[in-house]
């Protein structure tokens, strides 16, 4: 009778987890973090970053930047030091970029006579992600009213301009236009 023994490694999959916010602004970059991630069995070797499928980063901590709004999606690929080929785990999650709200507006009159009440409306106003939370009218008069609608007399006859701003309330810098 002969006798073999025979002597082999179990190993643990590494585990990939990161930190993303939910929200991003076009072009601005956003932090992510996988210091969560962990080997059971050793150390993490390796971390790369991936956005929508497109290899962006490494390290444990990295700043990435998304140019279109809408949804996308951030991956984190990671290897441990064990030097098995499959140790690797993946994970996922979704951002969204913010979308500008784009400002549209109709008039009640093109043309109108003095101290004559004028409607503006800006009920064609957008935000393909959210709402529009405020709307400002600027007038070279120097004067600014706030609402979707808004009624305005110009006492002197001339050329009147105005601004129509709209902001969707996110905070980042794409979220007001004019």
């Amino acid at each position: 009778v002969q006798k073999t023994t025979h002597r082999f490694r179990l190993h643990r999959y590494p585990v990939a987890k990161f930190d993303l916010p939910k929200y991003a602004e076009p072009k601005h970059a956003f932090a992510v973090d996988a210091s969560e991630s962990y080997a059971p069995d050793g150390n993490i070797r390796q971390y790369k970053w991936f956005v929508d499928n497109r290899f962006v980063a490494t390290g444990k901590t990295a700043n990435l930047q998304v140019s279109t709004p809408g949804d996308h999606i951030v991956s984190l690929l990671v290897t441990d030091d064990s030097g098995f080929e499959d140790a690797k785990s993946l994970a996922t999650k979704k951002i969204h970029v913010n979308f500008e709200p784009l400002p549209r507006w109709e008039t009640s009159l093109s043309v109108a006579a003095p101290n004559q009440w004028l409607a503006f409306d800006a009920g064609n106003s957008y935000d393909l992600d959210g709402r529009i939370k405020k709307y400002t009218w600027t007038f070279s008069d120097g004067s600014t009213e706030s609402g979707r609608k808004v009624t305005k007399k110009f006492p002197e006859p001339g050329k009147v301009d105005f601004t129509l701003t709209v902001d969707d309330g996110t905070g980042f810098e794409n979220a007001v236009q004019s």
